[in-house]
Order: C-alpha cells, then structure tokens, then sequence
C-alpha cells in the first residue's frame, strides 16, 4: 500500500516540504488552484529536492476552477489513478480555504482511505525529524545556490590546533579591533624581500602606527616571527613580515572581518545548538552560475542550521547600525525563506535606538563581542537560542 500526500502548493518553499520532515510517503501531489500566479523557479527547486534528494515521485495538479466543488472533482480525479488499497493524506497546515474545505469533504466520504497530517515548519517540532535539512538544501529550495565556503579553503572547527589558532589571534586584535581593520585593508605588497614572506604597502601616518601597534601585538602573540618597516617615500611606507611556523590558515589574518567570523563560527559550532556550521559563505542570487563577473552574489559571514531552521549571520568589527540590520535581514530572507533566524554579531556596543530596531524586525542581535569570552559567547548563543525555541 502506498501513501501518497496531497499539498497545496505554497508560496513559502520551506511550507512545501514540511511534511517530508517529519513524514513518511510514497509520493506527493501539488494542488494549485487557476488563480495562483506561476512561479517555475520554486517548482524546479521543489521537484529536484523531493525527485533527487528524498528519491519520491511528485506532480502538480492545477485545480480547474477557483471553487470547492473545483478541488474535490481534483482529488477524486487523482485518486482515481491509484489502486484501491492506496492511502491519501491531505496536508493542512495553511494553504488555499478552498483546499481545506474540500479536504473535509473527501475525509467524510473516503474516511478508510483517507486521513489528516498537519506539520508546521518550526524548531520546536514535537517528534524527531526524518530528514534533517541542510543549509546548501534551504539555498537551493529558494532558487539560489551555494557557490563556495572560505574560498574554496578546508575548515574544520573540530581541529585542536586551528582552534588555537583562532584563539589566538582573536586575542590579539580584538580590543584593537579598528586598527585591525585598517591593517587588513592595506594593499598587499607584490614581491616581500627575504627572509620576509608578506607585506603591505601604504600611505599616512596613522596606517604606520596601526600597522605598528597590529604588527607589535601579533610578534606577542607568536602569530610573527619578524617585520620590518621602511619609509619609501614622502609619507609613503612599506611593511614586510614574515609568520611563525604556528600559522597554518593564512586566510585568517588577511581579511579583517575573518577573526570574527571564524570566532562566531567555532563558538556556534562547540555551543551545542547548531549544526553544519560555516564560515565566509558565498552565495549567487538567482542559483544560475554563468561565470559572469557580473552575476549577484552575496558573502554572508557565518551560516548554521538551528533544527530545521537556517541561521545567517553578519560579522561586523564595529558598532552596530540600522543598514547592518536591514542587509542581514534581506539576505536573510533571500537565501533562507521567512523562517531564517537573520543574527547580526558587533564587536562594539550598539546605540539604544539600534538594538530596538533590531529586536522589532525579528533580527538577533549579540553585542560587545570583543569583551567576551569563547566560553561567554557559547553561553549567549545557548541563551539567546533557547529563548527563540521557546
């Protein structure tokens, strides 16, 4: 005997495959009524995730007319095509009034063959998941895709020795977190002179004494071995340096933002709460790659999945504002569906007015990072989350 799940198709993504969750069927039929207007791009990402991913059988049935009467003719029309001893399970978390009207209606007829499921997409789910989404998955679902993770370099938070690395470094810049940005945005110096390996050329004398305290701090901390820093010019100067045996993942001290990301991201991933944790995530808005420099594409900070449900993060070595809010919201809300927990993470404290715009948009906002701990930014996620769970 086959189940097979009749949807009404929803405009939300995620909405379409809550019941495969959670679920177990054979197969799925998508209802739509004539009035819906058409959207092939949700369609295509539908049907490769339940064909491709969950190996189940699906169609799309257009209801012919916008009338109740219009979705029952539809589900005995279905229905017809299976065999007698084949069980039908109408969904009816949201969708069209029309469809759950008729759905009463087939259960008071076909009360043996048919029954009621009801699987709202939510974290707090009361039974364990089948099937645990992943993140590229949500992406995909929303018609984008997923292009690279930390340009294209492994990460693994689990490794001890990258850990500390992190750490490290973190310690290091993190209560001189504007002068850390100035140094990382500096342009790189072409060809270093030995025994020196990296360098950055620049211009003004506050560039010198931010390059001077950074570089000061990072020989402390064991990060370099030595440097060197020479005029070359009127008010122009060239910094050479070399790092320690100890540094394995140069990606982490060139990009300014990257301390904080990688931070974020190790204290999300020992914190107990997440999964497919991920940092420095590129991603292209309409999922078509053509290699086109033009193309749109999005970098969000740090990625995981809450439950079911995806986490996108925005790192910001600053204050927090109101344009740091909006952009992770959108992107948020682009990449992962109005279920995505849109976080936005500051070194800085935030003006009153900030952290209030945030809380009335729905966006999680962890301040002072700087002044924090692993260990206290592990508990302000586990805090922070658990009172989202509810």
């Amino acid at each position: 005997m086959a189940n097979i799940l009749f949807e009404y198709i929803a405009t939300e993504a995620l909405d379409n495959i809550a019941a495969f969750l959670y679920g177990e069927f054979d197969e799925v039929v998508y209802f739509f009524l004539p009035s819906e207007p058409e959207n092939p791009t949700r369609d295509e990402a539908l049907e490769r995730f339940v064909t491709e991913r969950l190996g189940m059988g699906m169609r799309f049935f257009r209801i012919p007319e916008n009338t109740a009467d219009a979705v029952l003719w539809s589900f005995h029309r279905v229905m017809s095509e299976y065999r007698a001893e084949d069980h039908f399970t109408v969904e009816t978390t949201g969708g069209a009034e029309l469809f759950l009207v008729a759905g009463g209606m087939l259960l008071s007829e076909e009360r043996e063959r048919v029954s009621f499921c009801n699987y709202a997409f939510a974290t707090g789910n009361p039974s364990e998941p089948r099937y645990l989404l992943s993140m590229d998955e949500i992406i995909e679902l929303q018609g984008c895709q997923t292009v690279n993770v930390c340009d294209g370099v492994p990460i693994d938070y689990t490794d001890g020795n990258f850990r500390t690395e992190i750490l490290r470094l973190w310690t290091a810049v993190k209560d001189i977190s504007a002068d850390w940005n100035r140094f990382a945005s500096l342009t790189a110096l072409d060809e270093p002179d030995e025994p020196f390996t990296h360098g950055k050329t620049f211009s003004g004398e506050q560039d010198r004494i931010s390059c001077k305290r950074i570089v000061d701090k990072l020989v402390k901390n064991q990060i370099v071995l030595d440097y060197q820093l020479d005029k070359s010019g009127v008010n122009r100067y060239i910094l050479q340096y070399a790092y320690t045996d100890s540094v394995r993942t140069e990606l982490l001290y060139e990009k300014s933002g990257t301390v904080l990301e990688m931070f974020a991201c190790l204290a999300a991933a020992e914190c107990g709460l997440f999964r497919d944790c991920r940092s420095s995530v590129s991603v292209d808005a309409d999922g078509v790659i053509t290699g086109d420099r033009n193309e749109t594409r999005n970098e969000i900070d740090v990625t995981m999945m809450f439950g079911q449900r995806p986490v996108f993060v925005s790192c910001k070595n600053t204050r927090a504002t109101k344009e740091f809010i909006y952009e992770i919201m959108v992107m948020a809300r682009h990449y992962g569906g109005r279920y995505a927990i849109p976080v936005l993470i500051s070194t800085a404290e935030s003006f009153p007015a900030v952290a209030e715009r945030a809380s009335e948009m729905g966006v999680v906002l962890i301040e002072q990072v700087a002044g924090q701990t692993l260990r206290e930014l592990k508990e302000t996620f586990v805090r922070v989350f658990s009172e989202l769970a509810g």
